[in-house]
């Protein structure tokens, strides 16, 4: 009688290969994952991210426009930033169509913002992971998410210490 052969063992634990990145026309896109601590509760981040007048307060631009709902657009920084808003669940997630101005037409990545309470008077901390951002373009909306909203919204409401190398500027010539 023939020896059957012996039978193929499951791969098991092994991750399927990621997608080939969409094209932009410049070298691909990529993703930005950033997290931040604030000295103020959940609800707080959530209205400065997505209430018009708390979100003049911090950007210094009054043509701002947020509308957080589904299906809801913004307009940031004279219209440098502009999306839709796609799920919006207060104090605790955000995910929008997002873009700058000069990416190719009709490009937009998804932001994903999840807000998780630290506990009583320890503040929150946000989770942010936006995909479809252009290779060109990943440390520039690294650096926008760090200096023109998290630590600009810490110093114009007081919610916690800034943080990164903008803080440098004026100390020494």
């Amino acid at each position: 009688r023939p020896k059957k052969p012996p039978a193929k063992m499951a791969q098991v634990n092994r991750a399927p290969p990621p997608p080939p990145p969409k094209s932009d026309g410049a070298g691909g896109v990529g993703m930005v994952q950033l997290h931040e601590e604030f000295s103020a509760k959940c609800i707080d981040i959530f209205e400065a991210l997505t209430v018009t007048s708390r979100i003049s307060a911090f950007t210094r631009c009054s043509d701002t426009v947020s509308d957080a709902r589904p299906g809801g657009r913004f307009a940031l920084f004279s219209g440098q930033i502009t999306g839709g808003y796609e799920d919006v669940i207060p104090a605790e997630f955000i995910r929008c169509k997002w873009r700058l101005s000069d990416w190719p037409d009709g490009l937009f990545s998804t932001v994903r913002i999840v807000l998780h309470e630290l506990g009583e008077h320890e503040g929150c901390r946000l989770e942010l992971l936006q995909d479809n951002v252009p290779a060109r373009a990943i440390e520039a909306v690294e650096r926008q998410w760090k200096e023109r909203f998290f630590n600009a919204i810490k110093v114009a409401f007081g919610y916690g210490a800034v943080t990164g190398a903008h803080r440098q500027l004026f100390s020494g010539v």
